[in-house]
């Protein structure tokens, strides 16, 4: 088993001073709590959670930790609004694209989907 300091050059994550304690969040962890924090929001509301609330929920945690996180993120999904597509950033930043790219693969990919992309798909 690997060291604590190879796992995190493997997830890319950082450690977190809280409480004068040292913390680790790993990105799929952050997406867990969102995921029960939606869920705990149904019960709450009585109806299903919008997609904008997950972006919301998602970009403000990673706000508050100022990209210590390291997790960029694509949300996409379909609710009673219609389809949403959101890229998050590290920092908490939000775009709102027809088609996002994230990644070390991310320009080629745009360039298809510049070259490719109708409205109509």
């Amino acid at each position: 088993m690997g060291s604590i300091v190879e796992l995190c050059t493997i997830i890319m994550c950082n450690y977190h001073l809280m409480n004068n304690h040292r913390v680790l969040i790993l990105p799929l962890q952050l997406t867990a709590l969102i995921s029960s924090q939606l869920a705990l929001h149904r019960l709450a509301v009585g109806r299903q959670s919008r997609i904008e609330t997950a972006m919301t929920m998602l970009k403000q945690m990673l706000f508050k930790y100022q990209g210590h996180i390291s997790a960029a993120l694509i949300l996409g999904g379909v609710d009673h609004v219609g389809a949403h597509l959101y890229t998050i950033y590290p920092h908490g930043s939000v775009d709102s694209l027809p088609y996002v790219t994230m990644g070390s693969g991310s320009l080629a990919a745009m360039a298809v989907f510049e070259a490719e992309y109708q409205p109509n798909l």
